[in-house]
């Protein structure tokens, strides 16, 4: 009996122990995934600060050689911050949002970058399902029409041609029909009057330069309408 007794305490006895051992692994597991996330946290925290920088020594040197002081809104800041492609391409980026706001500004004095300006990716499919999975499903379509849009009314703003139906459907990637934009704006128009509410700052070109666009903003006073 006194056996039995030995026998099953030193069971549980071994039992403890490796159970005290996996508590022991999970935890230190725990902790270096815990590190590792910070350590990377901490490294995109770095990376984001030098693309910031980055952008504002292009961006000087951009006013410095056309003489127009060019500067980056908080929006425009955060933006670029989440930007993960290469400097190389950055250096396009900055230059055309430059040119964007430079031909959506009354006063070249002094010109200020907005969000809205900033094209960081080209649009392609693998960007439609990035956004896709990350807006929410009664708004994604309209994000991705409005977004296609924009970037093609950027595109001929910036080579200085009419931005009308036709004009952004070529330029859209890939191209549609002038006759689809209407009908996308036309079963979208409550999202786009919803979105373009939430997002002041976004589809700036659209706002203030496409009739389709203005024309169901009006009422709502939330395009620039001239």
């Amino acid at each position: 009996m006194l056996e039995a007794i030995a026998f099953t305490l030193d069971q549980a006895a071994g039992n403890k122990q490796i159970l005290n051992n996996i508590i022991n692994a999970k935890k230190q597991e725990a902790e270096e995934r815990n590190k590792l996330s910070s350590e990377l946290d901490k490294l995109k925290k770095n990376y984001a600060k030098s693309i910031l920088n980055f952008s504002l020594h292009h961006l000087d040197k951009i006013s410095k050689e056309s003489g127009v002081r060019f500067t980056l809104s908080e929006g425009a800041s955060e933006k670029l911050m989440t930007y993960f492609g290469d400097f190389e391409s950055l250096e396009g980026i900055i230059k055309n949002a430059a040119s964007a706001a430079y031909n959506l500004s009354y006063d070249h004095s002094q010109i200020t970058i907005d969000a809205g300006h900033l094209i960081l990716y080209s649009y392609n499919k693998a960007s439609e399902e990035h956004m896709k999975q990350r807006t929410d499903n009664k708004y994604a379509k309209s994000v991705i029409y409005l977004d296609r849009y924009e970037e093609a009314a950027q595109r001929l703003l910036l080579k200085d041609m009419a931005i009308n139906g036709k004009n952004v459907a070529q330029f859209c990637i890939p191209a549609v029909s002038a006759a689809a934009i209407t009908i996308n704006i036309r079963a979208h128009r409550e999202n786009i009057i919803i979105l373009m509410d939430r997002h002041p700052d976004k589809w700036t070109v659209l706002r203030e330069h496409f009739k389709p666009v203005q024309n169901i903003l009006k009422d709502q006073h939330l395009g620039k309408v001239g």
